[in-house]
């Protein structure tokens, strides 16, 4: 009788509640197309359930900026904002690479990121549109850093859930794996209907699907550029020509820009000063 009247006693004394789980990762999102974004926000919110989420992204749209940085010529804008989903959200008056370099020092703690994911873009970064994204800029930035990264876009028109919900399920299966940032992936989402799932097919960098091929002069005196949409795809395995078969692409970018070859054969043959 008396271990039994302990034991209710025990039960009846109110327990702490249970300290909640720490997040499993650290993840920092950005993006080119600024922090008020619809493909941010949508990106954000599929990312909650795998860890911390911090945001750092341009105040304004800066599409096109490569790895384009301000920083080291001015002082830059800093602002909190509030994004569902997120644990922490930052506005930063400058180029992606210039958020993501905010984010991953004036906002990393003690911990640091697990990773950084450049998105969800508005509109396709296939093919050379790459060399000039901002978005794949930033996870270049990242990557630079030390920090793994990759870069997520969305044919126009395309179904935001689905390239969320694709980034959410890559950032997990690349982070079990064990990410590094020897690489970059280049993530391209196509348009298509709800009911119609795509595959994900890996590619190399293809050509750049719209061509410049030249300028008319108004006038005003202002170049207005004049474009041509790419029609011949004669290598099937580029992310071009994957893309324009309805699938998603994904494509692992080099963040050494060595040509190991050439600099082995560069001593050979290169001049040296003459007095």
């Amino acid at each position: 009788m008396k271990y039994f009247i302990l034991l209710l006693l025990a039960l009846a004394v109110p327990q702490e509640p249970a300290a909640p789980a720490p997040k499993a990762w650290r993840i920092l999102v950005t993006n080119d197309d600024g922090i008020e974004a619809s493909g941010l926000k949508a990106l954000v919110a599929a990312l909650d359930p795998l860890g911390a989420v911090v945001v750092s992204a341009p105040a304004a749209n800066r599409s096109g900026s490569s790895r384009s940085s301000e920083i080291f010529r001015r002082a830059v804008q800093v602002a909190a904002v509030q994004i569902p989903g997120a644990d922490a959200a930052w506005s930063v008056d400058s180029t992606p690479a210039d958020a993501c370099a905010y984010g991953l020092t004036a906002l990393a703690g003690e911990r640091g990121f697990d990773l950084v994911i450049s998105g969800i873009n508005a509109g396709a970064n296939i093919g050379a549109f790459a060399y000039y994204s901002g978005t794949v800029g930033a996870a270049l930035e990242a990557a630079g850093r030390g920090v793994p990264a990759f870069a997520i876009s969305l044919d126009r028109g395309g179904l935001e859930d689905l390239a969320a919900n694709y980034a959410a399920d890559f950032a997990r299966a690349w982070l079990e794996r064990g990410a590094t940032a020897e690489v970059v992936y280049s993530i391209n989402v196509p348009r298509t209907k709800p009911d119609a799932l795509p595959s994900a097919l890996a590619g190399r960098v293809g050509p750049a699907p719209i061509q410049v091929v030249g300028f008319d002069s108004g006038e005003d005196g202002a170049a207005r550029v004049r474009l041509a949409s790419l029609t011949d795809l004669p290598n099937a395995d580029t992310d071009t020509a994957l893309f324009a078969s309805g699938a998603i692409t994904v494509t692992p970018l080099r963040t050494d820009w060595t040509d190991a070859a050439a600099l082995q054969a560069l001593p050979a043959w290169m001049p040296q000063p003459k007095p």
